[in-house]
């Protein structure tokens, strides 16, 4: 711990010891599981609709618009991943929507 008893970056601490405005709440990611299968079932229509771009990066306009889809995706594939979501089928998925250009 730091002087302001404040967990040292990279140290091994108990939970339980950690004041809880540095502790982190899932919920704040979502806040119930319907609201994660929502999110999730988006997510899996949006990587189909990407697999449009295939073969269409032929001018810059394109790749930017495809650079920022990909970004998207990739932000809602690690909060989906991170609130517990750990299905291998989402990693798979967006995977194969990074490949496809």
């Amino acid at each position: 711990m730091t002087k302001n008893n404040e967990p040292e970056h990279g140290s091994l601490v108990s939970r339980s010891s950690i004041d809880s405005r540095f502790q982190w709440n899932i919920n704040d990611i979502y806040p119930d599981q319907e609201s994660w299968k929502t999110a999730s079932q988006q997510f899996k229509k949006d990587v189909d609709a990407f697999s449009q771009y295939k073969g269409q990066l032929h001018d810059c306009q394109t790749l930017k618009t495809v650079l920022r889809e990909q970004e998207k995706l990739s932000i809602i594939i690690s909060k989906l991943y991170a609130s517990g979501g750990r299905s291998r089928s989402f990693s798979r998925r967006f995977q194969q929507c990074c490949f496809l250009c």
